[in-house]
């Protein structure tokens, strides 16, 4: 059994926890988990790096960092769909700045 969570710096330490009983080494049934964690300087909760650091040292574990993707890896689709999201947030920012923060009438 495989198990992936992704964006596992926003999980709480009961989360943590399951992940850990499930992915005990030597246990007969382990699942094999795969968890995507944020590199981007931000800081982590200390539940969260409390838990990674035993995870990074165990034997059967494998770390993987990968770096940003270029602009080029990002189908042209989504580029336009971030871009179009840009314009509209912007947009959505003007509209509000206009009516001060009131609702239109």
């Amino acid at each position: 059994m495989g198990l992936v969570v992704e964006d596992v710096h926003w999980a709480d330490s009961e989360t943590l926890d399951c992940l850990t009983f499930l992915s005990r080494a030597g246990r007969p049934g382990a699942a094999r988990v795969v968890v995507t964690c944020r590199n981007d300087g931000a800081p982590l909760d200390a539940h969260v790096t409390d838990w990674l650091a035993p995870m990074r040292g165990a034997a059967e574990a494998e770390e993987i960092t990968l770096g940003p993707l270029s602009r080029a890896a990002v189908p042209e689709p989504d580029r336009e769909r971030a871009a179009i999201e840009v314009v509209l947030d912007r947009k959505d920012r003007r509209e509000s700045a206009n009516r001060q923060g009131h609702p239109p009438h």
